[in-house]
């Protein structure tokens, strides 16, 4: 082999080594970018995740109050139908009352 052919084998083999030795340390940077991205989203979907939890709490405790609500409004409504029915049944006494006086009159 003469001397400008090893030079060229030399330099192909010299520039394919530094291709190679580009596209690793490329390909190292990329997986580093790709991991703090991924970490970065990772911490901003947690604190997403957080707000959302806060507000479901806070639904929950509505609902909470509603469901407290409506059972003080359950047992109003009980103590007024019973108010009712004693209401009823007095004035079902002196309709009957009324209309024995007369029969006896």
């Amino acid at each position: 082999m003469d001397t400008q052919t090893t030079t060229l084998m030399i330099g192909l083999a010299g520039f394919v080594v530094a291709q190679f030795t580009y596209l690793a340390t490329m390909k190292r940077d990329l997986r580093t970018e790709i991991a703090d991205r991924f970490a970065t989203e990772r911490t901003h979907n947690d604190s997403k995740f957080d707000v959302i939890d806060s507000k479901f709490d806070a639904i929950d405790a509505r609902f909470d109050s509603v469901d407290q609500r409506i059972a003080e409004l359950r047992a109003d409504m009980k103590q007024g139908f019973a108010s009712v029915e004693i209401r009823l049944g007095t004035l079902e006494q002196r309709t009957y009352d009324l209309g024995r006086q007369r029969d006896v009159s």
